[in-house]
């Protein structure tokens, strides 16, 4: 079940949910995401309740979700040999998008653990496939309500556990850096149906309009 936390200004009434989940982001992709808190990110997190100590008392585990922020369209999308590969997504995703000057982007995290035995994998592999696919309805939802046609997303290759569930997503574009071996899948979602089409834009060295 994911539970949705909406875009604010003020998110202490839920940081007993988000920090749990910043910090699986942190430890499984190594980057920090505090600071997009006053931006007034999005949130979907995953939780399921577990049983710990010799009592047998339950708690909620956050194990995976998505955190939704808005990415500044760069002036100038040419790529550039001093651009890092995370600089060369944002513009060739920016290309993508036919208007605006920003774009919502969603990074993904699954943390599942699981045991060697058939069944433990088998187990893991059914989480991770209804993970995505209650994802994928979840991104629709905040698509309609935020009145956005396309979705940027990153997720670990990891992560994906060997099942190809975030493949069956409709209408997707894969976006690629040459030679990038960072462990990470990026792409685009199109939320609403349509297709995709270039971003009308000045390139380096070409005349203005």
């Amino acid at each position: 079940m994911l539970k949705f936390i909406e875009p604010s200004s003020d998110y202490w009434c839920d940081r007993e949910i988000i920090d749990p989940f910043l910090a699986l982001v942190e430890h499984h992709h190594g980057v920090s995401f505090y600071s997009e808190l006053d931006k007034s990110p999005a949130f979907f997190i995953a939780n399921r309740e577990t049983l710990f100590s010799l009592k047998q008392l339950s708690h909620e585990e956050t194990y995976g979700g998505a955190i939704l922020y808005r990415q500044k369209i760069p002036p100038v999308l040419d790529l550039l040999d001093t651009d890092t590969n995370q600089e060369k997504v944002i513009k060739l995703t920016s290309l993508f998008h036919p208007k605006g000057d920003e774009y919502w982007t969603a990074r993904i995290c699954l943390g599942l653990e699981g045991g060697l035995s058939g069944e433990a994998i088998l187990e893991t592999q059914n989480n991770c496939h209804q993970f995505y696919k209650d994802l994928y309805q979840a991104f629709l939802r905040f698509g309609k309500a935020q009145g956005i046609d396309y979705l940027a997303f990153t997720l670990r290759i990891a992560e994906t556990y060997r099942m190809t569930t975030f493949e069956n997503w409709p209408l997707q574009l894969g976006i690629t850096v040459a030679n990038a071996n960072d462990g990470l899948i990026h792409g685009l979602l199109s939320l609403k149906g349509k297709g995709f089409k270039s971003r009308q834009c000045q390139l380096l060295g070409s005349p203005s309009s």
